[in-house]
């Protein structure tokens, strides 16, 4: 027969076991944090919007966002200088969304007091576009747009004259609420040329 393990021989076998343990639940833990950290860092980073061209059925990241730029900010002016006393709310909506929030602090107040004065005497905005020029710098780009530009009150004309926008675009990290990763940084505008 075999002989019989003695008390201190169990226990020593025992805390063998345990200091195993101990080591493994360690390398468990390490394992994980790293895992979580890496998971977590992979969420945060800014990854490539692809489109697809119907064309050649391919999804391919943006290489140049010029032209994105340029509907962006077409788009952005064209809400900014197009419209009514019905469609005010709707246009500087769209402009507040596409602003930064450097930016929407500089020109919020002062577009709010400009809806109240459209509002009260019936102005009306008009703004055909005749040049745009995209410049990239840094991490964004600056923009100079050029256009037609004429004010109404009621149906009659009060000032017509050549227009000129300059607006620096800036990337940000893309969001279901601005997918492009872009928005308005600074926006000035003055006529350069009238008429009325």
């Amino acid at each position: 027969m075999g002989k019989r393990p003695k008390l201190w021989e169990i226990w020593a076998e025992s805390e063998l076991k345990a200091k195993n343990i101990q080591i493994f639940a360690v390398f468990l833990a390490v394992l994980l944090t790293v895992e979580t950290l890496s998971f977590g860092f992979y969420l945060l980073k800014p990854k490539p919007i692809y489109y697809i061209n119907g064309n050649q059925g391919f999804a391919f990241p943006v290489k140049s966002n010029t032209k994105l730029v340029k509907i962006f900010t077409e788009g952005f002016v064209a809400d900014l200088s197009n419209y009514t006393p019905s469609t005010i709310d709707n246009c500087y909506q769209e402009i507040f969304q596409l602003c930064s929030p450097k930016c929407l602090a500089h020109i919020k107040i002062s577009l709010l007091n400009e809806k109240k004065l459209i509002k009260d005497n019936a102005v009306s905005s008009l703004f055909a576009f005749k040049s745009i020029q995209i410049k990239k710098i840094g991490n964004g780009w600056k923009i100079k747009i050029q256009g037609k530009h004429s004010l109404y009150i009621g149906g009659q004309e009060i000032k017509n004259g050549l227009y000129q926008y300059n607006i620096k675009v800036i990337k940000t990290t893309p969001t279901a609420g601005n997918p492009l990763g872009i928005m308005v940084d600074k926006v000035s505008g003055r006529f350069i040329g009238e008429k009325g």
